[in-house]
């Protein structure tokens, strides 16, 4: 919290403490700051590289990659030894190619777009209300 307190000085500890309370204490079908709802109905694509330590627990992220519609997963343990980590890094290229976001003068205009998904922010508003 030390990095984030001095970028925001104006988010008091009360509040971050309440924010992470209700994260994580009164959110129990919360993965992170959405619902699995969310997640399960998401289109956007989704890359995960799982990791496991206190904020991003292994189990999570194998819940995200089994949730949501358009997900793909990495090998985990991927950040060591050298092979694994060049081979996420290879695959996180591939992933970010293969997802290029259309510009607006690449879409069709006579063709409804649809948005990709957005967080619900007023969920996370209450997580600290």
């Amino acid at each position: 919290m030390p990095g984030f307190t001095k970028r925001r000085p104006d988010v008091s500890m009360e509040t971050i403490e309440k924010y992470l309370h209700n994260l994580y204490a009164v959110q129990p079908d919360s993965l992170h700051s959405v619902s699995r709802d969310f997640i399960r109905n998401c289109p956007t694509p989704i890359l995960v590289l799982p990791d496991d330590v206190p904020g991003h627990p292994l189990q999570t992220s194998i819940d995200v990659a089994s949730l949501a519609p358009n997900a793909e997963i990495t090998v985990f343990p991927w950040k060591e030894p050298e092979e694994p980590k060049q081979r996420a890094i290879d695959r996180v290229r591939r992933f970010l190619n293969a997802h290029v976001p259309m510009r607006a003068t690449d879409r069709d205009s006579t063709k409804a777009f649809k948005r990709p998904c957005e967080p619900d922010f007023a969920y996370r508003r209450r997580l600290i209300e």
